[in-house]
């Protein structure tokens, strides 16, 4: 860049005049000044990025605190000229089922796309929370793995989104007003679920199924609106399930981990070249870091609860068997209908089954 500086003076030089007067010559020096136009070079000051990022999550949990450490990563990283304003519990309006959008569409820069909210946008979405596919934090990983490669980041690119890194939530339970000891006893009870597959599965173990936002559920379980809610230990913890119900199913129905953290394509073509080095070098520092500590969490989530009062109970082997039973048509279905889902299946099962 150049800049024009003025005003730098110089000694033109001596004039000499001679003038006559009374009968002799006298000399006058004179000094003149002029100002000469010089162009430097000057460096353009280093670009900035400062980047709202929206999540559904409790504040100062879990997943609050891992995205916050990926945020002080990338600040960290960039020599302070990233920065991340982190607004969560949608505090800004957007529930968790809205995250994709709102980044898509440019309404905040950064933020969480939670897999099991998208299915109704990107349909192999679905595979994350069907019944018993995975019941492992390897196994969920490995499908994350798999999908990303064949279709689910390319879906996300579609919908305006990169994804940054992806992250699990932990495992998929039962959490009721009631030990679950055989089907009959959730029969018709209204259990909250979050997408069509919880919903197709609800149904088909002979309970009704309720969408509920994740934002909006303690509320519903407090009313009654519904008496029960599938979801993981740790919003069952961070949601104080402890306070409106009394029972934990040990289910793990599913290990979901194809949840990322995404930045609007437009907002990250726009980012200088070494503040997305910045932000990509944390998101893998971020993506270990949430892989460790949700496997940790896993471990102490149920003793913590039963601390606060809650029962945590293992349903009789007769009841898991029977509700792999009636839920496993749902995969033979969804699959016959997509061939992506399909194929995303196929490769699963290989991998799964491969030594080491």
């Amino acid at each position: 860049m150049k800049r024009r500086l003025f005003g730098l003076s110089l000694l033109a030089g001596l004039l000499t005049v001679a003038l006559s007067a009374c009968g002799g010559t006298e000399t006058v020096t004179e000094t003149v000044e002029v100002e000469k136009i010089v162009e430097v070079e000057v460096a353009p000051a280093p670009a900035t990025a400062d980047w709202t990022f929206n999540h559904c999550s409790q504040i100062d949990k879990f997943h609050d605190q891992m995205f916050n450490f990926w945020a002080d990563k990338a600040t960290a990283a960039s020599g302070g000229r990233l920065t991340v304003d982190m607004q969560g519990a949608s505090v800004l309006g957007y529930k968790c089922a809205e995250g994709l959008g709102a980044i898509g569409d440019g309404l905040v820069p950064v933020g969480e796309v939670i897999g099991g909210w998208t299915t109704s946008e990107i349909p192999m979405m679905n595979l994350e929370t069907m019944p018993f596919m995975t019941t492992s934090y390897a196994e969920g990983n490995l499908l994350a793995t798999i999908m990303a490669d064949m279709g689910h980041h390319d879906a996300l690119a579609d919908k305006g989104v990169k994804p940054l890194f992806n992250y699990c939530f932990t495992g998929q339970h039962y959490w009721t007003k009631m030990p679950i000891k055989s089907l009959s006893d959730i029969a018709n009870v209204k259990i909250r679920v979050y997408n069509q597959i919880t919903s197709d599965m609800i149904q088909a173990v002979g309970a009704s199924p309720v969408t509920i936002d994740m934002a909006d559920l303690y509320t519903a379980l407090q009313r009654g609106v519904v008496d029960g809610s599938v979801t993981s230990a740790l919003t069952a913890r961070d949601s104080n399930f402890h306070e409106v119900l009394s029972h934990g199913n040990a289910v793990y129905f599913a290990a979901p981990c194809t949840s990322v953290v995404a930045v609007n394509s437009d907002a990250w073509a726009s980012t200088a070249g070494d503040l997305q080095a910045a932000v990509l070098s944390a998101a893998e520092d971020a993506r270990r870091y949430a892989r460790i500590r949700v496997e940790d969490e896993e471990i102490a989530l149920f003793t913590e609860l039963e601390s606060r009062g809650m029962s945590i109970v293992a349903p009789p082997p007769s009841v898991i068997l029977e509700l792999r039973e009636k839920t496993a048509p749902m995969l033979t279905s969804f699959t016959a209908e997509n061939a992506d889902a399909a194929a995303i299946v196929a490769k699963f099962n290989e991998l799964k089954a491969a030594p080491g």
